[in-house]
């Protein structure tokens, strides 16, 4: 799998490209050309040589067009077209430099090319010194050495007496290829005396299928093999592999990938041995088998081993946080989904296919999840095996639903999740099951051996079912053979048989225990004996049966149904049997019993997101069906005075904001009709609406969106049609009764304008107005006196059409103050003050009037008394607004912010609010100004807050009469307020030893004061106090009408486990305790224990009583209990 890193013989190759590149020079130069010039010159003598030059030396031969040669012929230079032979080298360039101090050196310029037999070196210039026997190639530099490459801005050679016998540095862009192999990087040194390459900068090093990436790459070679690859920073190893797909049946590349954040590659006798991946590792290979891919997994940690055996991977090791997943290939035959894994350490045995995990390992398969200390997979069988480490057991979890397994050992199959514990443990529906063996099979059964059943969740369980064989099907049943209840221990009771519910305080169906009484009316009794059935997963039906040995018995059926986001509703029916009680034979109680009963359903329907309806059917067979006592024992249901049905239909277009509701009703109430009328005036028992049909079209921007002020202005519009029939009766003069029926109609449209503004930047105003437009289709016409009065319920009916227009304006501005004021008041270092000031003002005409702003309006008439009689009223559009509505209203709101210090950090809060109010109705003819109202309201703490309202009147009073004059100060007329705090007192922990630096030498300090207690977060005792009164000033009778009461509750934790509770309520004025109670808890940690006393008020003990009860948590068990009540309380 990482046969990548394996370059050796490629290497070699490469590093002795750079080999026998000397030029020897030992005797004086000879030269000729076609001319040559000498001259004197200040460094001394020039030759300058032209045409046909050509310079020897030994076996050297220079040849050039021109050629500049110096004194003591120790520096020269040649110029265009230059050609240098020594022995099998070339080389050629533009223009050379020869110069010679105790070294002889060579520099060559332009179009620079060497070659011999094996290697050619190219670039822009090049520099040789016979001091070190080095080469220097600058710009574009090339080198070609037998079948490998070098290219470089510059590539630097030197001779050196290690294993190959050079080193060199290239610089910049450096590539290196030969047929096999290419490295990257911006800086490459070889280093022969210690057989040391460094490649710098985003380095590479690939070969055809493979890739090795890292910011820096190090390798060590030993005899020119290689021994290790170190990189740093990022190093990343890419290995392309071929593979038959599932999918396509055909050759695909892929790529396995090892990052990290740094990395070692050790060789054995030039053989990979170990991959060493270390910081943030990570690896992504694909699991090939028979040249088939049958999966990708990927793992990460701390730190990766890949350790190799004959170049072939054998083991992985993670370590440190090590997780990961596997995804099989779609088509694999065993595993399906993906598989997650978590572990400190983690052993892939690659050899035999095994997985270990140890220390805090997890692995999760589609909802199988395990977790433990130690646990082995085998993937060839796909059976996973876990085992207990020191003192703690392996957990299994098979779905979301079902609690976790424990056990000493657990064995498992990922593939069937048959599984099986030995000494196991596991939860489900809030009970406990321990068994010598379990085993879980793939519903999601349980089947034990030895098994205990037990909502205690104590190793030791105070109490428990035991069986030889227990079997348990998730939410449905627990079957045991046999079982015996076990409390403390001790045998209790056994059954040869059991089945026992195991719902987890699901629906369940089952039997209803009925609670039994006794009364003087009804005789002995019992109520709600019963059935509940369970259907499905939609539905249910109860049946409760109530029985009166004097007056008979009660059935009620229910039936309610509930699918989510679609449907919902119940059906019920209520059964009444009246029995012939005034018989004193027991065999004629049947022979003139009554029965009569009910229906009600209800039932609402989702058809799509923007439509539903609903209805509600109700029917009795007897009007005063539900004053009788076996139906009804409590007098909230005998009161039942109306029996209502309806039908309702709405749907909305969400794009336009409109919507439209149809509404169908009728309404009956049976004691009116039982009653009979006392006057001429008609009293209807009965309502119905046929129909209402509403339509709404929501708030929008009136003239779209924009910067100007009018683009603020919002519009909406609503209109809705009723039409009722009203069914009652009344008395004739000669007391008969006479059936009256009533119609009435109604149209209402209504439309109002609304609109904001920012004025001055600091003043929000608004604005809004109102219109009603209203239509009826008929109305009555008052009859007149010979006196133009109107006759008291005399009228003319007219079936005309009659419509009306009414509306109103309301106008307001306000803005906001702020004020800041330093304080070093404890911790509060700051104060915020807000003022926020308003004034509001609204107007209404007066719609009695025959004319309004020049329009003629008819909408009320009136007699020669000034009676008004508004046409409209009695049909269903609202009344006409009479008299004219004209006010200001002023408000100062005063917000006051504290900025505390606490904890290191600070911390905004609101200290108090103060508001102000009054407004002015220039309209009425006296009192135009109302009451001035004040209002405080603080919460300074989660422990204190209070609030205080007061009323103030502007007026004087005379002789306790209130009078139409402004008195000389506000006079405080009303007053209300409620006070709450709380107390609570900290419970100690322990106490620790003070520090003895922070103690003085006081010899007669107490040893208890070397000791601090250690609070814990709950309260040893709590208790909540609340203060309310109401003062109102009774101007006739010249005196204050008072109401003050005093609420408390205590509660206390009288030890760990006991605790006590006590409310009530005192009358402060009357000194009464109007109520009060105590309770004892006592949690039994499976059982709970609880006893309520209400000791009752006034001389008849009204609402006395007590209630003791203990019982088992669990809810499946909530059978086994005992509970005794007493008291008028609890209707006894």
């Amino acid at each position: 799998m990482f046969k990548l890193i394996i370059f050796n013989s490629h290497l070699k190759k490469l590093l002795l490209a750079t080999l026998m590149i000397a030029f020897s020079f030992t005797s004086n130069w000879t030269y000729q050309a076609d001319l040559l010039n000498a001259k004197n010159t200040s460094t001394g003598d020039l030759k300058e040589l032209t045409g046909n030059v050509i310079i020897e030396k030994d076996s050297t031969t220079l040849m050039t067009q021109k050629a500049l040669i110096f004194s003591n012929n120790e520096k020269f230079q040649l110029f265009g077209d230059i050609k240098m032979i020594d022995k099998n080298n070339i080389l050629t360039c533009d223009t050379l430099f020869y110069f010679s101090n105790d070294v002889e050196n060579i520099i060559a310029f332009g179009n620079v090319n060497f070659k011999n037999e094996n290697t050619v070196i190219e670039s822009d210039s090049l520099y040789y010194s016979m001091d070190n026997d080095s080469i220097s190639a600058f710009g574009n530099a090339f080198l070609n050495h037998l079948e490998s490459t070098m290219t470089a801005d510059l590539i630097n050679l030197t001779e050196s007496k290690g294993f190959i016998g050079n080193s060199f540095h290239a610089q910049n862009n450096v590539v290196i290829n030969d047929n096999e192999v290419t490295i990257k990087g911006s800086e490459v040194f070889y280093i022969d005396s210690i057989q040391h390459m460094t490649i710098l900068e985003d380095a590479h090093i690939i070969d055809t299928n493979n890739e090795i990436l890292g910011e820096n790459i190090f390798i060590q070679f030993q005899d020119s093999t290689i021994q290790q690859i170190l990189i740093d920073d990022n190093p990343i190893i890419n290995r392309k592999i071929t593979n038959t797909s599932y999918e396509s049946n055909a050759y695909n590349n892929l790529i396995d990938i090892i990052s990290g954040e740094s990395m070692v590659i050790d060789y054995i006798d030039n053989k990979l041995d170990k991959v060493h991946v270390i910081g943030m590792a990570s690896s992504l290979y694909h699991v090939i088998d028979d040249s088939l891919l049958e999966g990708i997994n990927e793992v990460s940690g701390d730190s990766i081993v890949f350790l190799f055996k004959n170049e072939e991977l054998s083991k992985i090791k993670v370590s440190g946080g090590g997780k990961g997943f596997y995804t099989p290939e779609f088509e694999n035959s065993n595993i399906d989904s993906i598989i997650n894994y978590f572990a400190e350490k983690i052993d892939y045995d690659i050899a035999n296919n095994i997985n270990h995990f140890y220390q805090s390992g997890s692995i999760q398969y589609q909802d199988t999840k395990l977790n433990a200390d130690y646990m082995e997979i085998d993937w060839d069988t796909n059976k996973l095996n876990s085992y207990k480490v020191k003192d703690k057991q392996p957990i299994v979890q098979t779905d979301k639903k079902s609690s976790p397994m424990l056990g000493d050992t657990i064995y498992f199959d990922l593939i069937s999740k048959i599984g099986m514990i030995n000494k196991g443990r596991t939860e489900l529906n809030n009970a406990f099951y321990h068994g010598h063996e379990i085993v879980h099979d793939n519903q999601n059964n349980i089947y034990s051996s030895q098994g205990i059943y037990t909502s205690c969740d104590l190793d030791h369980p105070h109490y428990y079912f035991k069986s030889h064989k227990m079997k348990m099907i998730p939410d449905k049943y627990i079957i045991a053979q046999p079982i015996i209840l076990h409390i403390k221990g001790l045998p209790i009771i056994g059954f040869p048989f059991a089945i026992l519910p195991n719902k987890g305080g699901q629906r369940q169906s089952g039997w209803i225990m009925p609670t039994f009484g006794y009364s003087e009316r009804n005789g002995t009794y019992f109520h709600n004996l019963g059935y509940y059935h369970v259907l499905n997963d939609y539905s249910e039906v109860k049946v409760l049966s109530n029985f009166y040995d004097r007056k008979g018995f009660k059935l009620n059926f229910k039936f309610r149904y509930n699918k989510r986001y679609n449907y919902s509703g119940n059906f019920s029916s209520t059964l009444v049997q009246d029995l012939n009680s005034g018989s004193s034979d027991i065999k004629n109680i049947f022979s003139n019993a009554t029965q009569n009963n009910n229906l009600i359903w209800s039932h609402n329907h989702q058809i799509d997101p923007t439509q539903n309806y609903n209805f509600n059917f109700h029917y009795i067979s007897k009007n005063d069906f539900y004053q009788q006592s076996q139906v009804g024992y409590n007098s909230e249901t005998r009161l039942q005075q109306n029996i209502l049905s309806t039908f309702n239909y709405r749907k909305s277009w969400s794009n336009s904001d409109n919507s439209i509701n149809i509404n169908l009703s009728d309404s009956f109430n049976p004691l009116i009709k039982n009653n009979n009328p006392t006057s001429p005036v008609p009293v209807f028992y009965r309502n119905m609406i046929l129909p209402q049909i509403k339509f709404n079209h929501g708030s929008r921007l009136l003239f779209g969106d924009g910067m100007k002020w009018y683009h603020s202005i919002y519009y909406g519009y609503n209109s809705d049609y009723k039409a009722s029939r009203d069914i009652g009766h009344l008395l004739l003069e000669n007391n008969e009764v006479k059936d009256s029926i009533r119609y009435k109609n109604g149209i209402n449209h209504r439309f109002y304008l609304k609109g904001s503004k920012k004025l001055f930047k600091h003043i929000n105003f608004n604005a809004t107005i109102n219109m009603l437009e209203s239509w009826i289709l008929g109305y009555k016409e008052p009859q007149l006196d010979s006196n133009g009065l109107f006759i008291d319920n005399k009228f003319d009916s007219s079936d005309k059409f009659k419509r009306r227009l009414t509306g109103d304006l309301s106008l307001s501005m306000g803005t906001k103050l702020y004020g800041v004021l330093s304080t070093n008041i404890f911790n509060l270092t700051a104060i915020r003050h807000v003022i926020s000031p308003s004034v509001s003002y609204s107007y209404r005409p007066d719609f009695s009037q025959q004319n309004i702003f020049g329009v003629n309006i008819d909408y009320v008439t009136t007699d020669s008394s000034g009676d008004v009689y508004d046409y409209f009223s009695g049909n269903l559009v609202p009344s006409t607004p009479l008299g004219k509505r004209e006010s200001y209203a002023f408000k100062l709101n005063n917000d006051f912010y504290g900025k505390i210090f606490t904890n290191g950090e600070y911390k905004k809060i609101h200290l108090i609010n103060w508001s102000n109010s009054l407004s002015y109705n220039p309209t009425y003819e006296q009192f135009q100004l109302s009451y001035l109202n004040s209002s405080i309201r603080s919460t300074l703490s989660s422990n204190l807050n209070f609030n205080i309202n007061f009323n103030y009147d502007l007026y004087k009073t005379s002789n306790g009469i209130r009078i139409n004059e402004i008195a000389n100060s506000p006079r405080l007329s009303s007053l209300n307020s409620s006070v709450q705090f709380k107390l609570f007192g900290k419970q100690i922990d322990r106490f620790q030893q003070t520090s003895l630096d922070s103690m003085e030498d006081d010899t007669n300090s107490n040893i208890y004061d070397q000791y601090e207690p250690i609070l814990t977060s709950n309260n040893k005792w709590q208790a909540t106090f609340n203060l309310g009164s109401f003062f109102n000033f009774n101007n006739s009778l010249n005196q204050w009408d008072k109401d003050f009461w005093f609420d408390s509750n205590l509660d206390f934790n009288i030890t760990k486990h006991w605790s006590l509770s006590y409310s009530a309520r005192f009358n402060v004025i009357s000194s009464e305790i109007v109520r009060h109670n105590l309770m004892i808890h006592r949690p039994l940690h499976c059982w709970m224990f609880s006893f309520q006393w209400y000791p009752g008020i006034g001389p008849n003990n009204f609402g006395s009583g007590f209630q003791l009860l203990i019982k088992v948590k669990n809810p499946d068990l909530q059978d086994i209990r005992l509970k005794h009540t007493e008291g008028n309380m609890f209707g006894f």
